[in-house]
């Protein structure tokens, strides 16, 4: 894979994108395990619901990325240094992780619950005195959720690192002269 040379916001905007594609593309993921639950009944109805997800989705991302947003498109000096550039790349990994492992491990919840997962659902399983219990049977009976959410996250990060290649300073241009 070819890296990627463009100005930063242009870079921030093609990073948020593959963040989106990735986090889309879980919600496929949940309408095809979940498809016996989902009713989906015709491909018209399949292509409104991903275009209603999309727009959700759309809002999650730019929710959970205003702290990298912040860090790399605000007007001053300081953006740029490697330490603000860092703080940055860990706010991307962290927010878009979360995003990803959260609608991953939402697709075999939908089965239990009969609803998408909820700050609630999550706070009722930290509450519960076996929450390590209910926590090590669903990685047992859906590990291959949480390998789909590791691989899924490290392809989110290969983007981006391809994404955030900065521009070569030394190129050399070339000058037409006047004849």
């Amino acid at each position: 894979m070819r890296s990627f040379h463009a100005s930063l916001p242009v870079r921030t905007g093609f990073q948020l994108l593959a963040a989106l594609l990735m986090l889309w593309s879980t919600r496929l993921l949940f309408v095809a395990y979940n498809y016996d639950l989902v009713e989906v009944r015709s491909l018209g109805e399949l292509a409104r619901l991903a275009a209603a997800g999309l727009l959700f989705d759309l809002s999650a991302v730019v929710y959970f990325n205003a702290p990298f947003l912040l860090l790399r498109l605000l007007p001053f000096p300081f953006v740029r240094t490697r330490g603000c550039r860092r703080l940055a790349d860990a706010c991307y990994y962290v927010a878009n992780s979360l995003l990803l492992a959260i609608n991953i491990g939402d697709i075999p919840f939908f089965r239990f619950a009969g609803s998408r997962l909820r700050w609630s659902s999550l706070a009722d399983i930290a509450a519960d005195p076996n929450w390590t219990g209910i926590t090590l049977s669903y990685l047992r009976d859906y590990w291959w959720a949480y390998l789909l959410a590791i691989g899924c996250i490290a392809l989110t990060i290969r983007l981006y690192n391809r994404l955030n290649t900065p521009p070569r300073k030394n190129r050399k241009i070339l000058k037409i002269s006047n004849i």
